[in-house]
């Protein structure tokens, strides 16, 4: 009798398969404190920083303190995640034991030139510590890891940052923002003031304060009904600028299609669909002194009314199709 033996073929092991096997996750966050002379960045990191932005993380451990931890690799003290925050922390303790004002004239400037010199700035400090986090992470997965936490920062949603400001404004902190943020006045005028987003003019449900005395009572229920309505908002900045925003029936109308669609888009890729057809166009402008008077007169209390009736009016007039 012929004994017939059968070999089956162990499925060939990736590289990948090997990656996934030898990586280390962290199931338990413990922070230790090391002496930041022990520390070093690695050779691969490639997040850069301009001055202006290293210079807003200089403000922020300035005046907030070092609120989140590095990543270190144990075995050779690499740092694998946070090499900013070590510069940034090394600079802002050798600043403040030097008596340096963060907020001299050149400070961006000056800040960054520190940071250049970082190491020699250490070498001042042998007993400056910093909140760790040490991992055993092998070579492949650490190099990932720092990409993937440069790739996982996120980024700004301007029109968010604009209703966070605006919180910021109504909490009295906005001054405090903008020097802490470094903004200037034209920044934070053109985010807040001359380009308040239509979410805010097209809710549902609609405060007094948000509709203009000269509506009459028909436009007013119609407005807090939801109907195609003009919205005007008149503040006043503080540097006691008036600023004006208004916004057309059409725009309030696309602007709850658009939150409607979005609550219904499953995926980001439906999200983005939505963002591309919903599309509005945004017009700041600034006048001052006669000029201002003479706009505000013409333009009165339906300010986006009448630059649309003009601008179809001119469109027309070239023999050009109504839109």
């Amino acid at each position: 009798m012929t004994e017939v033996v059968t070999a089956t073929a162990k499925p060939k092991k990736t590289k990948r398969n090997k990656i996934e096997r030898l990586n280390h996750a962290l199931e338990t966050l413990k922070v230790e404190t090391a002496l930041a002379s022990t520390i070093h960045p690695n050779t691969y990191n490639p997040n850069r920083q301009t001055a202006h932005d290293f210079y807003l993380l200089i403000l922020s451990m300035w005046e907030d303190g070092f609120t989140q931890p590095i990543i270190v690799h144990r075995p050779t003290s690499e740092i694998i995640d946070g090499e900013h925050r070590w510069t940034g922390h090394t600079v802002t303790n050798w600043a403040k034991r030097n008596k340096i004002d963060p907020y001299r004239p050149d400070a961006e400037e000056y800040f960054y030139e520190l940071k250049v010199r970082r190491v020699e700035l250490l070498s001042q400090m042998p007993d400056l510590t910093i909140p760790t986090v040490y991992t055993d992470m092998d070579p492949a997965q650490m190099r990932i890891a720092t990409m993937r936490h440069n790739k996982a920062r996120g980024s700004h949603d301007i029109e968010l940052e604009a209703q966070l400001l605006r919180d910021l404004r109504e909490l009295g902190a906005l001054e405090w923002a903008q020097d802490a943020l470094q903004l200037d006045d034209v920044e934070v005028q053109r985010l807040i003031d001359d380009i308040d987003t239509p979410d805010s003019l097209a809710a549902t449900d609609f405060s007094d304060a948000w509709v203009p005395d000269t509506m009459s009572e028909e436009e007013r229920d119609i407005l807090k009904g939801g109907g195609p309505v003009e919205a005007t908002k008149v503040t006043t900045d503080s540097t006691g600028n008036t600023l004006v925003t208004s916004v057309t029936p059409r725009t309030i109308e696309t602007q709850r299609r658009r939150e409607e669609l979005l609550a219904k888009a499953r995926t980001e890729q439906e999200r983005q669909k939505v963002r591309q057809e919903t599309q509005m166009f945004r017009l700041g402008l600034t006048f001052s002194g006669d000029d201002g008077k003479l706009v505000r007169w013409y333009l009165g209390d339906r300010p986006a009314d009448k630059i649309m009736a003009l601008a179809q009016a001119h469109y027309e007039a070239e023999g050009k199709p109504k839109l």
